[in-house]
């Protein structure tokens, strides 16, 4: 996904607006043919310079059951000057919007559309779209990873590379951390929890609460893979180059890689905004351990009663008599 062509479009139509004369009540518009003979329609306000992507009506039923999306105001109108009277549902950025947003929106609206010949499928495509952002926005507000989403992200994904490799292209199913669920990843009994640091030795894993590394959360077995990492501003162990090194691994199961690129959506990972993730890391250290009984953590039944939302470090440093590795791991699981 890239937002390269609607941007393209938008700057092409502000422009024309710098140069020429409107009212403030106009709007300045560019028609775009589809691929597939389709066609639809880009404008920008001249006022306030808000974007807008509108869908000729080709059937009587398009205007039913319109999706509603974060930042964006939809409605059913004429554009007499474009569709010969006939009515089109258009998509305009609201006034709070960031116009980056609607642009790569749009973009993602026009690569679905671009897809189909169909016109009784046009609103159907276009409220998948939408409820796919409304479903990304209503869990973040930004586009862009955090620095520490940034890292744990890129850590989750060391470790799928790895188990892609043991495992094969399924073991996809098994990562959970777009799902916000306890562990990162889960096969078939046995959960794995990640942790990752970029702070020098001595290492510690910080753990968000009591159930992470709580093995009787799992009723098979539990294990830590802790990664630590120097971070720099230049170097080739980027986030986007890692994903593009698991799409590659990916590339002959489409199932699986659909998953993964569902499950990097989710967790806030947006393509198009690639360039902004510019950070090399380096791996100083990787440890995989397994929780037992006398492992140095806290867990629920550990803590008195009213006692709960715990975070605490552990020593990596204490826990050697817990190790395992890659091998073992595919024995256990």
């Amino acid at each position: 996904m890239t937002r390269d062509k609607s941007a393209k479009i938008f700057n092409e139509l502000i422009a024309e607006i710098s140069v020429n004369s409107y009212t403030e009540s106009d709007c300045v518009y560019r028609k775009y043919s589809l691929s597939n003979e389709l066609s639809l329609i880009y404008s920008v306000s001249v006022k306030d310079k808000l974007r807008a992507i509108c869908v000729p009506i080709l059937s009587p039923n398009l205007s039913k059951k319109i999706e509603a999306c974060y930042g964006i105001e939809s409605c059913v109108k004429s554009l007499d000057a474009y569709t010969n009277d006939q009515l089109c549902i258009c998509y305009t950025q609201k006034n709070s919007t960031d116009s980056m947003i609607f642009e790569i929106v749009a973009e993602d609206i026009r690569e679905h559309l671009e897809a189909i010949t169909d016109p009784e499928k046009y609103v159907n495509t276009i409220n998948g779209v939408l409820k796919k952002w409304k479903n990304f926005f209503s869990t973040r507000q930004d586009l862009l990873l955090s620095k520490n989403e940034e890292l744990g992200l890129y850590g989750e994904l060391t470790l799928l590379n790895k188990l892609i490799q043991t495992f094969g292209e399924n073991i996809v199913n098994s990562w959970a951390g777009p799902k916000k669920e306890t562990h990162d990843f889960y096969i078939g009994k046995n959960a794995i929890e990640v942790k990752t640091t970029s702070k020098q030795a001595p290492y510690q894993a910080h753990i968000n609460n009591e159930y992470q590394l709580d093995k009787r959360d799992v009723s098979g077995m539990l294990y830590l893979s802790f990664f630590a990492f120097r971070r720099d501003e230049s170097g080739p162990n980027t986030l986007p180059l890692l994903i593009k090194e698991i799409r590659n691994s990916l590339s002959k199961d489409d199932i699986s890689l659909n998953s993964f690129n569902e499950k990097l959506f989710k967790v806030g990972y947006v393509d198009s905004l690639e360039e902004n993730y510019k950070s090399s890391y380096t791996l100083r250290c990787e440890h995989l351990y397994c929780i037992k009984d006398d492992f140095p953590c806290i867990a629920r039944c550990k803590l008195p009663k009213g006692i709960n939302n715990v975070e605490y470090n552990v020593n990596i440093e204490t826990c050697e008599e817990y190790l395992v590795n890659l091998k073992e791991l595919k024995n256990f699981l």
